[in-house]
């Protein structure tokens, strides 16, 4: 009884300090756990605590290096570099693909990840989920495969609704000395390793993707290695991407051909507009050949 009195009295003391919110009242309850028990307990009391809203949830970019990727035998698995209380979602996707690629969701908490990694693998055959991403020998992914890690970040109605709206308002009208300021401020603030990490990522994607879309309209043997290189939908993709009419209906072979003969056009087309451009005097001689030779080269 007296052992009783003792530990409930403690317990009284270190809660009646209280938390100023439920992500300080997570993390410090959380640190005393060393079961999935005990983490349940945490949630519940800190629930309790700070009664939730309704939330929704949503994806945000972060580091690769959340998570380490292991193939063996034509397997993936994937294991959380750091342990941390996130749910992430992995997705594997052809560098210069336009689509989602193949995405699995995981936990990176240290009770409900698995110590040797955490594997995918279709239900209706033996298949690995993301065999079309593995390489030949089985040990590796492929050269072309683009890892992408978000996080699920839970939000307001007003942030899931209405903010994204907004922006997109704002940025088609460009307007606001406020909204200039205001960017200029979140843009000095000091980001953390992460987030730097994240920014990285996004524009070396940008400029592959920059690179290939100049590869692809510029004509040549590059662009034909390119093309004949990728599948039947790729290709189909860039067509569309260009405004080039390339159905599927053709073959492999043919889909080339037409890409290349539109592209043709396209470079022939724009040579004409640029000298229109140039007789009326709308542009000089000096700009007139540098966007030739950008055309041309």
């Amino acid at each position: 009884m007296k052992k009783f009195l003792i530990t409930f009295g403690a317990l009284i003391i270190l809660t009646s300090c209280g938390y100023s919110s439920e992500d300080e009242c997570l993390l410090k309850e959380m640190q005393k756990c060393d079961s999935v028990s005990c983490e349940l307990q945490a949630r519940n009391y800190c629930d309790d605590e700070f009664p939730a809203k309704k939330t929704w949830d949503i994806y945000k970019k972060a580091p690769k290096s959340w998570v380490n990727i292991e193939v063996d035998s034509y397997r993936i698995k994937f294991k959380a570099s750091t342990y941390r209380y996130e749910t992430i979602k992995i997705c594997l996707k052809k560098n210069w693909s336009l689509r989602k690629g193949r995405c699995a969701k995981m936990s990176l908490n240290q009770y409900s990840s698995s110590k040797n990694g955490t594997g995918w693998t279709e239900s209706d055959s033996d298949r690995d989920y993301f065999h079309d991403y593995i390489n030949l020998d089985g040990d590796g992914l492929k050269e072309n495969t683009k890892v992408v890690v978000t996080k699920k970040v839970e939000v307001g109605f007003f942030r899931y609704y209405v903010v994204g709206t907004l922006f997109l308002i704002l940025k088609i009208l460009a307007i606001g000395l406020g909204i200039a300021i205001l960017m200029s401020f979140f843009d000095g603030e000091s980001k953390t390793e992460d987030e730097v990490e994240v920014e990285d990522e996004e524009i070396e994607e940008e400029d592959d993707l920059d690179e290939l879309a100049g590869l692809l309209i510029s004509g040549g043997d590059e662009q034909k290695a390119q093309l004949e290189s990728m599948t039947k939908n790729e290709i189909k993709e860039w067509a569309d991407a260009f405004g080039f009419n390339v159905p599927t209906s053709l073959s492999k072979e043919e889909m080339v051909e037409r890409f290349v003969q539109k592209t043709n056009l396209y470079i022939e087309e724009e040579l004409k507009k640029l000298k229109n451009l140039y007789d009326k005097g709308l542009i000089d001689e000096e700009l007139y050949n540098e966007k030739q030779k950008e055309l041309l080269d």
